[in-house]
């Protein structure tokens, strides 16, 4: 009965977790919560807010709509990427629709209400935070690696334990992610089970973008002199020639 109990409550998490990761859900959530809570809010402590006939609010209200959106979607595009934190991108995403919203209503001097928007930006960061607490239940995108190449590099520094695909297959996981050495020269097969993947929805990354989001490493591969570096190294030749003639002008003078 113990493991019946461990086995619902597994099984509710993943439900959750599934209902939060859904693009329908967190645009519900964020639209409700950061334009309908602000408006109660200021209902309960302070004078109520007209919205029809008030230009103020129904322009505050429509600027936060579409930070909301813009945010909810660049995020979700951001968490795609294998390696990465997606709640770590919410306020910094949010500060940046918000701030841009505020700033196409200062350039065309519209009137808003700065509590209005204060308190949006406040909530739907609030409630963006909790929906990543629900999506962090769940184990996330799994990877799939492809063998070939310098691929290997990743099996000790991916977190959770990578699928090795044998076979130019797609895998059926809907959260799935191909992670391939892209410079190697693959298999025509290959080829084609990438092209399949980036048409369904699948990514497919390189491996050295994903062991970079890992590790927190840069690995140049390949340095070309650029024209400051041709200058330095000129610089230094005429340096060098210039104490060499004056070193044989010392030795001339001393003789």
């Amino acid at each position: 009965m113990y493991v019946n109990k461990i086995d619902r409550s597994r099984s509710t998490i993943r439900s959750l977790s599934a209902v939060a990761r859904s693009a329908r859900f967190q645009l519900a959530v964020c639209l409700l919560a950061g334009l309908m809570l602000p408006l109660g809010f200021r209902a309960l402590f302070a004078e109520p807010l007209p919205i029809s006939g008030n230009a103020a609010a129904l322009n505050s209200l429509s600027a936060a709509a579409l930070a909301i959106i813009i945010g909810v979607l660049a995020i979700r595009k951001f968490s795609e990427f294998p390696g990465v934190i997606g709640a770590s991108y919410i306020f910094p995403t949010f500060a940046a629709t918000f701030g841009i919203a505020v700033a196409i209503i200062l350039v065309t001097r519209a009137p808003y209400s700065g509590v209005l928007l204060s308190l949006s930006f406040a909530i739907v960061l609030a409630a963006r935070f909790a929906i990543g607490a629900l999506e962090h239940r769940e184990g996330g995108s799994s990877y799939y690696l492809v063998p070939g190449g310098e691929v290997d590099r990743l099996l000790r520094d991916l977190d959770g334990a990578p699928v090795i695909l044998e076979d130019p297959v797609l895998p059926a996981d809907r959260h799935a992610a191909i992670i391939a050495d892209l410079h190697h020269d693959h298999s025509p097969e290959w080829e084609r089970t990438f092209a399949r993947a980036a048409l369904n929805g699948i990514g497919v990354y390189h491996y050295k973008q994903v062991w970079e989001a890992q590790t927190g490493k840069v690995r140049i591969e390949h340095l070309s002199e650029n024209s400051l570096g041709s200058r330095l190294n000129h610089s230094q030749k005429a340096t060098a020639a210039a104490r060499l003639t004056a070193d044989r002008k010392l030795r001339a003078s001393l003789s």
